[in-house]
């Protein structure tokens, strides 16, 4: 993705979105938010909390000085949340409404956080609050109380993400399943060691979810796993060291040191 992807598709929405309201008004895109976790990656730019909160708050007193009533944040990027957040509940206190009305509930992050991942569920929300020290993911029911909590692997990033009543966590040394409805453990898949990973390569974000089928990053290669026994049905080793997949129908494109290559995959076993 090009630098700038947050701001450019967020910018493409409000547009559109203005278009179809005559008396809308739109106001310039804030080009850097809050991105301090991105900071390895070349190119990327931060701001604090603090200072976006201070920016977005200016810019909105004077909208509300020119007679604005209603103000709508268009955010394409995760790392800004609790700031609008903050600047949002500042706008309500001041009479100043917002698209969302009420906010039925609210969680204040830690000072040291510098990052959130979550995976919404018929259940509730399941969130991962990054900070120096290691904290499970909660699962907040629709009142926004904790039902339950899924560890974490130590010391490792991991990715989050839900499908069809199972929440999944993968990280690089293994891959778990949880029932996301009360959090109970469904399997584990080990990840088998790998001498050397590329620099800037993320392995909890290379899968792909098809059906009951998962797809994803294994050792050197990728694995094709029920999603609700872990069990592994089919593996591919490309030349080289796999780096990510695609799927689409019945194929598999995988790029990886060596090339790009296109597999295909086996077919569903027949329902019992």
């Amino acid at each position: 993705m090009p630098l700038g992807t947050d701001m450019i598709l967020a910018s493409e929405l409000a547009r559109r979105a203005a278009a179809l309201v005559p008396e809308a008004v739109l106001v310039p895109a804030i080009p850097v938010g809050y991105a301090a976790y991105h900071g390895d990656f070349p190119g990327t730019l931060s701001t604090s909390p603090a200072t976006l909160a201070t920016y977005l708050g200016d810019i909105c007193h004077h909208l509300v000085r020119h007679g604005i009533t209603h103000i709508i944040f268009v955010n394409g990027h995760g790392g800004n949340l609790s700031t609008l957040e903050l600047v949002g509940r500042e706008l309500r206190r001041k009479g100043i409404a917002g698209l969302d009305g009420d906010t039925l509930w609210t969680r204040r992050l830690p000072d040291d956080c510098f990052g959130v991942d979550w995976a919404a569920t018929p259940h509730g929300l399941a969130v991962a609050v990054l900070t120096q020290e290691r904290c499970p993911i909660h699962h907040l029911g629709p009142d926004g109380s904790p039902a339950y909590s899924i560890p974490v692997p130590a010391g490792e990033r991991y990715g989050l993400r839900y499908y069809r009543d199972v929440l999944l966590l993968t990280s690089y040394s293994r891959i778990s399943a949880y029932r996301a409805g009360d959090g109970s453990f469904l399997w584990e898949v080990h990840q088998p060691g790998v001498s050397s990973l590329p620099a800037g390569f993320h392995e909890h974000e290379n899968w792909v979810l098809t059906g009951d089928t998962l797809i994803v990053r294994y050792g050197a290669g990728i694995v094709a796993c029920s999603l609700h026994t872990g069990s592994i049905s089919w593996q591919y080793n490309p030349p080289g060291y796999a780096y990510d997949v695609a799927v689409a129908g019945d194929m598999a494109y995988v790029t990886s040191s060596r090339g790009i290559f296109a597999v295909p995959l086996p077919a569903p076993a027949p329902t019992p």
